[in-house]
């Protein structure tokens, strides 16, 4: 049985976002402006969590992950809009 992460997010800016989550998964971040990127490779999966913030207040964050472990992220009372999108991308398209 794997043991299950979970993850608080308190934060509704990416930067907040990212660096919180790069603090509990015990992973640095870089960034590129308004561009956050954590590339996990370590116990807890494979793969990358970027997020972007733009201007007018849209953020973006999209994770190319494979886990190791189970990860839980749990929003701490925040009034946020999610629209959550799942693809394998490894998975034959007919």
């Amino acid at each position: 049985m794997r043991m299950v992460k979970t993850i608080y997010i308190d934060n509704v800016k990416i930067h907040g976002i990212i660096s919180s989550l790069s603090e509990q998964l015990g992973i640095d971040y870089t960034n590129d402006g308004d561009d956050y990127c954590i590339d996990v490779d370590d116990a807890f999966g494979k793969g990358y969590i970027r997020g972007i913030q733009f201007s007018h207040g849209l953020s973006v964050i999209e994770a190319g992950l494979t886990s190791s472990k189970k990860i839980r992220p749990y929003l701490e009372k925040l009034v946020i809009k999610v629209q959550l999108q799942l693809f394998n991308y490894k998975a034959d398209i007919n």
